[in-house]
């Protein structure tokens, strides 16, 4: 009998992989993802600092219209507060940003271990067609 030999292509590399990979897609999703973030994060802060910045004013002068002593120690109390609450969004902000970043890395995680997982259950199977089992 003979035996047939074929010559198997070797496989893809890395580059070539992600070379395969349609550009438009991740363009798709990263644009996707930019305008999310910009509704979310962007726009209302940026809607909330003009509202702050032209209310502030008038809601002083109606303070010193109706006590006579609030520019004494008021004043500092209030922008104390006021400062405060700014660390406050400033810290839920922060918060929230950990957290979605503390997701993705854990969701990168375990796609990276199944593709571990994955790469080493075809090198088993590798190593048994080559040994002719």
């Amino acid at each position: 009998t003979s035996m047939m030999t074929t010559t198997a292509s070797p496989p893809p590399t890395a580059t070539q992989l992600f070379a395969s990979i349609p550009k438009s897609q991740s363009t798709n999703f990263s644009l996707k993802t930019q305008t999310k973030t910009l509704l979310r994060v962007t726009l209302p802060s940026l809607l909330f600092g003009i509202a702050a910045t032209f209310s502030y004013p008038s809601i002083v002068r109606f303070l010193l219209q109706k006590s006579p002593h609030f520019p004494c120690a008021a004043t500092a109390d209030m922008i104390g507060h006021f400062l405060s609450f700014l660390g406050l969004l400033y810290g839920l902000l922060v918060g929230q940003t950990y957290g979605f970043v503390y997701t993705q890395q854990e969701s990168l995680y375990y796609a990276l271990f199944n593709e571990v997982t994955e790469a080493k259950s075809l090198l088993e199977q590798v190593a048994l067609v080559c040994q002719g089992r």
